[in-house]
């Protein structure tokens, strides 16, 4: 029977809102997005030997990107396709031991929140509340026969993510799975399954309380002796990863656009150099000079640049040489010139002329020599 908290969440698609205006100024799914974004799982699931859920998803492999909206471009990546154990982060908080914990095939996607297992000094620290026997499955999805009701255990379970009408983290009940089919606990033999439970009243008011899903297992059968088994306070967290869910939103704040001051641009120009100027080939310092075996292009740099502007040269007569179109990062404020031209040829040695031109229509006119 299905808990409050049994979601099991596949990501197919986001929103980008404009909070400011409260619009839809971004949609992207598997039917319009033309992109390698969504796959198809290949996964199945079995049940009683029945193969379920199969479905599209988001690439959790690549990083991905948005289409172009509003003049921005969104990358991300999704964290996983479905809920899943994360060995990463689980394991002891406090204490150690040769704990094992085994997230179920088919029914722990429903449930990828984080709990503690939580070790006491009373042997009744959790007593199994469930009574009826139906829809009880093992780690593998395989309809369990072999179970015990009623259990005692020193250990609670709860769920990180959940609160109950209390304030206090929603608590999982616990049924053993009689591995060696004995009809009774043996810690070192069974396991322990882990889940919610739902709890209905019958016609006359009895209560019946129904397992919701196996969330995971807990095996005690790597300890040797009941003295290598844990202590009371010690804590074992298993953390599960999980899709992004339709009530998790990332919010993020562009900047208004800041008008450029004209004035301080053009003086800015004024910053511009050509380094070396002049150019020496033979000195000692290119690399096509210093490492005759490399065969390094030679290059003129141009530093203290705008982001954005077009630098032309021209021979000292006026003829064209070459084009650079600059695109930097703000901070960058540099370019190498290859000092050939368009055509592809070294260029001689004399007097240059070089024009900065910005976006704006801001300018500069220098010049540079180049020494053979």
């Amino acid at each position: 029977m299905r808990h409050h908290l049994d979601a099991v969440i596949v990501n197919r698609g986001l929103e980008v809102w404009d909070v400011t205006a409260d619009s839809l100024v971004y949609r992207e799914t598997r039917e319009d997005y033309p992109g390698d974004h969504f796959l198809h799982n290949g996964k199945t699931y079995v049940n009683d030997g029945q193969e379920l859920r199969e479905f599209s998803y988001y690439n959790t492999e690549d990083e991905l990107m948005t289409d172009i909206f509003h003049g921005l471009q969104l990358r991300f990546t999704m964290p996983t396709d479905l809920g899943e154990l994360d060995p990463e982060r689980t394991g002891w908080v406090t204490g150690q031991g040769p704990l094992q914990v085994e997230a179920s095939l088919y029914e722990s996607d429903g449930f990828p929140y984080q709990y503690d297992i939580v070790f006491s000094s009373d042997d009744s620290a959790t007593v199994c509340k469930l009574n009826q026997g139906s829809y009880i499955y093992n780690v593998d999805g395989q309809t369990m026969k072999s179970y015990l009701l009623g259990q005692a255990f020193n250990f609670y379970v709860i769920n990180r993510a959940a609160v109950d009408s209390t304030g206090q983290f929603e608590r999982l009940d616990l049924i053993v799975h009689d591995i060696n089919q004995n009809k009774k606990f043996d810690i070192f033999e069974d396991a322990i399954l882990a889940g919610h439970t739902l709890t209905r009243k019958s016609i006359s008011g009895k209560p019946l309380v129904y397992w919701s899903g196996t969330i995971f297992s807990i095996d005690f059968r790597g300890f040797m002796s009941e003295e290598e088994l844990p202590k009371p306070n010690d804590v074992y967290r298993v953390s599960f990863k999980r899709p992004f869910s339709p009530k998790d939103s990332l919010m993020f704040t562009t900047r208004p656009e800041v008008a450029v001051d004209v004035r301080e641009l053009a003086s800015s120009l004024d910053d511009i150099l050509v380094v070396p100027n002049p150019y020496v080939a033979t000195n000692a310092m290119e690399t096509a000079i210093s490492n005759p075996f490399l065969n390094q292009r030679r290059k003129l740099m141009f530093t203290h640049l705008p982001a954005q502007c077009t630098i032309k040269i021209f021979t000292a007569s006026g003829i064209f040489v070459d084009e650079i179109q600059v695109d930097n990062p703000p901070e960058r404020g540099i370019v190498h010139w290859d000092m050939l031209t368009r055509e592809g040829l070294e260029i001689a040695a004399g007097i240059y002329v070089y024009h900065v031109k910005t976006p704006t229509g801001e300018e500069k006119l220098d010049k540079f020599a180049v020494i053979k």
